[in-house]
């Protein structure tokens, strides 16, 4: 086994613990089309009716490396960004790829805590301020 499987321990721990926040509405851990992913749904009745879905995928290996992808489903679009730890030739290799697109040219280096489920706070944190920038959006 090498340190780029996922760390099914510590996202099965991940899965339980989203599962309990009320503003997700379904947690799908390792679906069989991303085996490697806990993939977290919101409750798109908390968002603009722009929204058609919101969800999180969410991958850590054993080596430590993530990928956490956020994704808003718009209208006729759609909005991502996602927090990386991952050797690359673009950025560090803490580094985040913003709104709206989540592209590489735009990623900014980042440094997170070393404890995923800190990870996590953050991301949490950032997602919830999303959430009221996309009432913004629409205004």
């Amino acid at each position: 086994m090498d340190g780029t499987s996922p760390n099914k321990e510590i996202l099965r721990r991940v899965a339980r613990k989203l599962g309990k926040i009320s503003l997700i509405t379904q947690v799908n851990p390792f679906p069989s089309n991303k085996p490697a992913t806990v993939e977290v749904v919101f409750d798109e009745t908390a968002y603009p009716e722009q929204i058609s879905r919101v969800y999180v995928d969410i991958e850590l290996q054993l080596n430590g490396n993530f990928y956490i992808h956020y994704v808003e489903e718009w209208e006729n679009d759609r909005e991502e960004c996602r927090w990386d730890r991952h050797g690359n030739p673009h950025n560090a290799r803490d580094h985040y790829h913003p709104f709206p697109a989540a592209t590489t040219d735009d990623a900014e280096d980042r440094r997170y805590p070393e404890d995923f489920f800190d990870v996590l706070g953050e991301v949490i944190t950032d997602i919830q301020s999303r959430w009221g920038d996309t009432f913004e959006i629409i205004d």
